[in-house]
């Protein structure tokens, strides 16, 4: 078992966490061919089957900790929660013939836990605009921080934008590279959706929208 990772990982939880927000269950229907997952989310091509079935299975085997930061505890104590991520799971994805069909449609059954944690935390994301970004990691990234952001933002918030890359994991790159690069993204959002945000003047800006 390995920790999932790269646009694949991504793809498969934004669908996930989409699908529990949108619809109030944690019994998500995946489809009863592994050709109508993989059209789901946007890839119609086949070339990367294998490590996108790899990464859903990857993750929804996974189980999920969180801790506070030690800074903010006492000397000594210990804090913390984990859950799985799926408690169940019936898939039938032949990877070779995607065209294959299931008797019954496939479901993943996640952890109530786990789902009530989505509710809390994550925002229903416009799969439209996902897909534009399905091979773009830094794309998904910024496109999902800047819906959770927006989607309790009463004012305008402004922070140095150096801080915005530290979070998207960006600090092997030059900062004009990366805010060059995400000013891309950002014209590309804008066209499915008109958030009010801007780089300028070395701070990235914010606003309701």
């Amino acid at each position: 078992h390995e920790i999932p990772y790269g646009c694949y990982a991504r793809m498969n939880q934004i669908f996930i966490d989409t699908e529990v927000r949108t619809k109030n269950t944690n019994v998500i229907n995946v489809g009863r061919s592994f050709r109508e997952y993989t059209n789901k989310l946007g890839y119609h091509d086949g070339k990367a089957n294998k490590v996108l079935l790899r990464q859903l299975v990857n993750y929804i085997t996974s189980v999920i900790r969180v801790e506070p930061f030690p800074g903010n505890l006492v000397p000594g104590r210990l804090v913390g929660m984990q859950t799985l991520v799926a408690k169940a799971w019936d898939l039938h994805f032949d990877v070779e013939n995607p065209e294959q069909l299931m008797l019954f449609k496939g479901q993943i059954i996640l952890a109530e836990d786990y789902a009530r944690y989505i509710h809390k935390h994550a925002v229903p994301l416009d799969m439209s605009v996902v897909r534009c970004f399905q091979r773009n990691p830094l794309a998904l990234d910024f496109y999902r921080f800047l819906a959770y952001r927006n989607n309790t933002l009463r004012q305008p918030i402004s922070f140095p934008d150096h801080l915005l890359f530290e979070q998207m994991g960006t600090l092997i790159e030059d900062d004009k590279v990366t805010r060059m690069r995400l000013k891309h993204i950002l014209k590309t959002i804008r066209s499915y959706w008109p958030v009010n945000a801007k780089f300028e003047d070395g701070y990235f800006i914010l606003e309701p929208s």
